[in-house]
């Protein structure tokens, strides 16, 4: 209840042990191995790291996962030490549902929004420890995910000239690499707590344009952080594009292991002029 400008709990039990410090929304999934409880973690992320064939740590400890069950909540893991470890393959589609601000960055248009987020877990990699060599890629068959965040979106001048759009296209992927590269060292997280997109024709739009949005569902303030400090933002991207000796991308400025396409149609020289418009 709300009383003289403050919020009070009517109850004599503390409300603190009964918010789940995991996170917001989606359910729960119980890690099993023999049939005890391992720790447990929400829906979306399970559908993200706990997968039939995921490698999951936990305590210094490997796991691999047998299966998923959504309907039960339920992961069952084995205990099985392994040479390699997977990634998921994780394609995002969006939908703006409520402009916050309008800006921009560098010379193009950029906004702070709220946004219906679909993510698809589409297969896992396996990539081994040493060496960090591709091993696999599997396929999976798993139900989307929706949730409500907050994000950025930088929007692209409409292209008119097939060729145009397939080199600005590459150049777009590329920044999308570069800004998600740097952008942990401005909203001082980890790089699983940041989502990104991008669209050779984005739908609501008709233009090309990127996104970087919060992972957790609600936001936790992580896009906003971004937004405050873009500009900033876009000249660590180019500092780290600019930097990089190589001609077309490498591990230390745009390859990333998380990207769904496995690292292709990336346009370095493309991405640092876009960046640079002013």
């Amino acid at each position: 209840s709300f009383r003289a400008g403050l919020f009070f709990c009517p109850s004599h039990e503390a409300p603190a042990p009964s918010v789940d410090i995991r996170g917001a929304g989606g359910g729960r999934v119980v890690l099993t191995v023999a049939g005890e409880e391992l720790g447990s973690m929400e829906r979306w992320r399970a559908l993200e790291n706990a997968f039939p064939g995921a490698v999951y740590l936990h305590r210094g400890r490997s796991f691999v996962v047998l299966s998923l069950n959504l309907e039960r909540g339920e992961a069952e893991l084995v205990e099985r030490e392994t040479d390699y470890f997977t990634q998921p393959l994780l394609q995002s589609m969006l939908e703006t549902l409520h402009p916050i601000e309008d800006g921009t960055l560098g010379r193009h248009t950029a906004g702070l929004a709220s946004y219906r987020v679909t993510d698809s877990v589409l297969g896992f990699r396996r990539v081994s420890q040493e060496g960090l060599h591709l091993v696999s890629t599997e396929e999976l068959d798993l139900p989307p995910t929706t949730f409500e965040t907050v994000g950025v979106h930088v929007g692209l001048p409409k292209l008119v000239q097939e060729v145009d759009i397939a080199r600005h296209a590459a150049g777009l992927h590329a920044m999308e690499h570069a800004l998600m590269a740097v952008a942990p060292l401005l909203a001082g997280c980890d790089r699983g707590d940041l989502g990104s997109s991008w669209y050779a024709v984005f739908p609501e739009t008709l233009a090309p344009g990127l996104f970087v949005f919060d992972r957790t569902p609600g936001g936790i303030g992580l896009a906003e952080s971004l937004w405050r400090q873009r500009e900033a933002w876009r000249d660590a991207a180019l500092r780290l594009l600019a930097g990089c000796p190589c001609p077309n991308g490498c591990p230390r400025c745009l390859l990333s292991a998380r990207c769904e396409t496995n690292n292709e149609v990336l346009d370095k020289a493309m991405a640092r002029t876009v960046l640079q418009a002013e």
